[in-house]
């Protein structure tokens, strides 16, 4: 399937089996540093909204909060059979990879404990589309039409439902923070684990490098679930500098994304 711009990608999963019998598993690896007020939220909302057949198998990626804190989490939520990582204060990046690598399944859905999910994922779907259409290697769970307003290109008429491909040009402006996205293993084999010991930021510079160096790899998708309307809020953003543009944020508050 070759891509150059958005595309309604619905017409590819049409004819794929959904047999409840292979539901492959996935890791949700959640991001975390001494929140517990704020995790202790996020965790009952994804129990409660992410969507799946097969089994959800639940990790915490922890940058070395004080002692203590991974087991208070883990026995307010004794069902969930949590398992963690530990970094020292590493920063994000190194946080991240450890929690990635310690997996034990294809899919992971990395998270961050901020990340409030207010509507449901289906992850069903989302694997389905996965698997059918290998060229995908991360799902967004997103708002489409919010999506490509911010990225700078809005859609013409009622937007249509599925899913959407990152034109190439704007892949720089997808970033791994920030939204439930639903990896495999061909997204980091090609474009490599996320950068230690630097800003965010970098990642999609090292992602520009390696496709100018190697070709295009897999592709990025937005898995629209609720078109004009985000699937989770930002309990940090009204704290954090800037954020409060955030599309989530904004729309939690009454307002209109631009």
């Amino acid at each position: 399937m070759k891509v150059n711009q958005f595309t309604q990608g619905c017409a590819e999963v049409k004819g794929v089996p959904i047999v409840r019998d292979s539901w492959p598993p996935i890791t949700v690896l959640v991001y975390t540093y001494n929140r517990p007020e704020k995790i202790r939220r996020v965790l009952p909302s994804l129990r409660e909204h992410l969507k799946y057949s097969g089994m959800l198998l639940w990790r915490l990626a922890d940058d070395g909060s004080p002692q203590g804190y991974l087991e208070s989490i883990a026995d307010t939520f004794p069902e969930m059979g949590l398992k963690w990582t530990v970094t020292n204060r590493k920063g994000f990046g190194a946080n991240a990879n450890a929690g990635y690598r310690a997996r034990t399944t294809k899919y992971v859905l990395p998270t961050e404990d901020d990340l409030l999910i207010v509507r449901d994922l289906d992850l069903d779907r989302g694997v389905t589309l996965m698997e059918g259409v290998p060229e995908i290697g991360a799902l967004r769970f997103g708002a489409a039409v919010v999506d490509t307003v911010l990225l700078g290109r809005a859609f013409m008429g009622p937007p249509p439902m599925g899913y959407f491909i990152f034109d190439r040009a704007r892949s720089k402006y997808w970033n791994p923070c920030g939204h439930p996205t639903l990896i495999q293993p061909s997204f980091y084999d090609f474009y490599g684990m996320l950068p230690e010991g630097v800003r965010v930021a970098k990642v999609e510079q090292n992602w520009d490098r390696r496709e100018i160096a190697r070709g295009p790899g897999p592709e990025v998708a937005i898995l629209s679930e609720c078109v004009g309307r985000y699937p989770f809020v930002h309990l940090s953003a009204d704290r954090l500098g800037g954020t409060k543009r955030d599309a989530g944020y904004m729309i939690e508050q009454g307002k209109t994304p631009r």
